[in-house]
């Protein structure tokens, strides 16, 4: 019989690419944190996300080679990067094609129709690149070159998506005995490495991101909760379970998937719109969960066949309610927060916000981050993500030309500019509180940007 699996893999490619086509203009706007510690890099301004501050404001820093190259190539450092994500997570698709045997065109629909995956591959943060990595961590063949392989992946993977090694070492635990602990020496290598680049150069071993979003579980579990509904279809994940009933490799992949919403879970899940901690995940759970269909189906062919096509078709259905959006989202940043970060470029002075990617990348101005995401002080204060307790005399002392907040409705402003009510993030309610920022600071406009979403722009008063 013909071998598929060539035809399946260019489908799992096509859907991917044609996807990922569809969705080019939507960007997360941490990726423009990255391109924007890529910028002062290649201009000599240190490891910054202000000129000459350093700060581990990057959770991944590997991501910074692609950005990096689009600085020395002269062409846009995200554009690039989202390129090599798309064509890693098409290569991706293709791969897992390759290892779903006889039921490779089954592998390439549930990968290519998955609501967390499509998007995110040209998010801009390396999702793609991470999903790769750990289809090629995945136990396969049976060579001393291929334990290292594996082992490398890993270790890559704590420069990228620290939270993908968890299923990352899962993967390396399920190559045979002999060649295991040649590839955990080389994945733990990675890990270290990583861990002595943060001691030496912030001194942290960790991400700063974990001081600037606190993990809770109970947001971790519910996050999870609803993540398996919208890119597993509910009972995928108990299709990718069944295969550990199977011998061989489907096991090896569901324990890794079951692995990696353990540890999101514990990593407080995310809060970013849709399910990207879901998405590296994504070709190793097609090829689990298509597993687990076909064990399931020697002894219960309907019931199968009806988990099987519901498993399919939720992700599919929020793949085609989310894709429109997020590409409606990007077309909405260019035409209202460019004009907004080229206003916020001509200010004399820092500007103090939560966005601070797309407006901090595009300016160019000096940046308060209220988030914490790439200021340590405000990353250890008291307080969960966008809800920080920061101390006024900090903020004070930055003196912010510009404060820009966000409300979910137009904020009411009173006659001398004061905001009488804003439906913002907790940290920003506090600011816009703060003493020094009511007699200094004054509405000088607001910007809708999309629906729910508006954006308060606060200047210094002419006479404070």
């Amino acid at each position: 019989m013909r071998d598929s699996r060539p035809w399946a893999a260019l489908l799992a490619a096509a859907l991917v690419l044609s996807a990922g086509a569809l969705a080019w203009p939507f960007t997360i706007d941490d990726a423009y944190i990255v391109a924007r510690y890529a910028q002062n890099l290649a201009h000599g301004h240190g490891y910054a996300f202000n000129p000459g501050v350093t700060s581990d404001g990057v959770t991944g820093p590997i991501w910074l080679l692609p950005m990096g190259l689009g600085q020395w190539a002269g062409v846009s450092s995200v554009a690039l990067a989202k390129g090599v994500d798309l064509v890693c997570g098409a290569l991706a698709a293709a791969l897992a094609t390759r290892a779903g045997s006889g039921k490779a065109w089954l592998v390439a629909l549930v990968i290519g129709t998955n609501a967390a995956f499509l998007p995110w591959t040209v998010g801009g943060l390396g999702i793609g690149v991470a999903a790769l990595l750990l289809l090629l961590a995945a136990p396969e063949g049976a060579s001393s070159r291929r334990s290292l392989v594996a082992g490398a992946m890993v270790g890559l993977l704590a420069w990228l998506r620290p939270e993908a090694c968890v299923a990352g070492f899962v993967l390396l635990l399920g190559l045979e005995s002999r060649m295991r602990g040649r590839a955990l020496a080389v994945a733990i290598a990675g890990v270290a490495l990583v861990v002595v680049f943060r001691l030496v150069l912030f001194g942290h071993a960790w991400p700063m991101a974990l001081a600037a979003k606190p993990s809770t579980p109970w947001a971790g579990m519910d996050y999870v909760a609803r993540g398996v509904f919208v890119c597993f279809g509910g009972f995928g994940l108990g299709l990718a379970a069944w295969a550990l009933r199977a011998a061989g490799r489907g096991r090896v992949y569901a324990a890794a998937v079951l692995a990696h919403l353990v540890a999101i879970a514990l990593a407080g899940g995310d809060w970013m719109p849709g399910y990207r901690l879901f998405a590296p995940i994504v070709p190793l759970y097609a090829l689990a969960s298509v597993e687990g269909l076909t064990s399931l189906q020697r002894t219960r062919p309907r019931g199968a066949l009806g988990l099987g096509v519901v498993a399919l078709a939720l992700p599919l259905l929020f793949a085609g309610l989310e894709l429109p959006e997020l590409r409606a989202s990007g077309h909405a940043r260019e035409s209202v927060a460019g004009p907004l970060a080229a206003e916020l470029g001509a200010l004399a002075g820092p500007i103090a916000l939560v966005d601070v990617g797309y407006l901090g990348y595009r300016s160019g101005a000096p940046i308060v981050d209220l988030g914490g995401v790439t200021d340590p002080v405000i990353a250890g204060s008291a307080g969960g993500y966008l809800a920080k307790h920061i101390d006024p005399a900090y903020l004070a002392r930055r003196d912010p030309a510009a404060l820009v907040l966000h409300a979910a409705i137009a904020p009411e402003v009173d006659a001398d500019g004061n905001l009488s009510q804003l439906l913002g993030y907790p940290v920003e309610r506090r600011v816009a509180a703060m003493p020094f920022v009511r007699l200094r600071y004054r509405v000088e406009r607001v910007v809708p940007y999309t629906p729910g979403y508006v954006y308060v722009l606060l200047v210094r008063r002419a006479n404070p």
